[in-house]
């Protein structure tokens, strides 16, 4: 890879960072250039609107789902990105980004200082040492004592994968219009994800 591939890749990289968890579209134009001399010029377009489900969450085609009988997901697939299960509202947010990082997997719970504020979990497979990895809710179950099971894969780049070669920490964000009485957030592996907040 050129040096200057490189540069518009590690461009490409702060564009999406900076765009993370805006609902905006459109194209840019970036140009390279080496002491005012341009060395090479890129287009990228970028479509980033929140309100739909992320071009890599497989479960696009179905953005939204409702599900009053306890359980979304099925086979450790993703679930679709807006639904309604048990009597919750919720929504899911790839990429999400929090004031915190943390290097260990788990969660943290927090609303905004507003009324009706959503419950947001952010949870996080912990610190990676390249880009490539993602947080995948695969299931949601709401039982009658009104516990909340939340079910997430975490996945990692192909060995093949190009990936940013930089320290990440893969997120999504599971909003929810209500707080349930408990909740557990669990891999698919089984593992239960501890609560971060202090």
């Amino acid at each position: 890879m050129t040096k200057k591939s490189m540069l518009a890749l590690a461009l490409l990289g702060v564009m999406t960072v900076s765009l993370a968890g805006c609902n905006v579209h459109g194209k840019a134009n970036v140009k390279v250039s080496n002491r005012g001399s341009e060395i090479a010029s890129y287009v990228f377009e970028y479509n980033n609107n929140s309100e739909n489900p992320s071009a890599e969450n497989p479960s696009a085609e179905n953005p939204s789902a409702e599900n009053p009988s306890g359980e979304v997901g099925k086979n450790n697939e993703p679930i679709p990105a807006k639904g309604t299960v048990g009597g919750y509202e919720y929504s899911i947010y790839g990429g999400a980004e929090y004031f915190q990082v943390s290097k260990i997997p788990g969660y943290y719970m927090d609303m905004l200082d507003q009324p009706n504020s959503p419950y947001m979990y952010f949870i996080t497979s912990g610190e990676k040492h390249t880009g490539g990895y993602d947080v995948l809710i695969t299931g949601i179950e709401v039982d009658d004592a009104d516990h909340m099971t939340v079910t997430v894969e975490f996945t990692s780049p192909e060995p093949t994968e190009a990936v940013t070669e930089a320290f990440t920490y893969p997120m999504t964000e599971l909003s929810l219009d209500k707080c349930p009485t408990s909740i557990t957030i669990r891999t698919t592996g089984g593992v239960e994800l501890e609560c971060l907040n202090d």
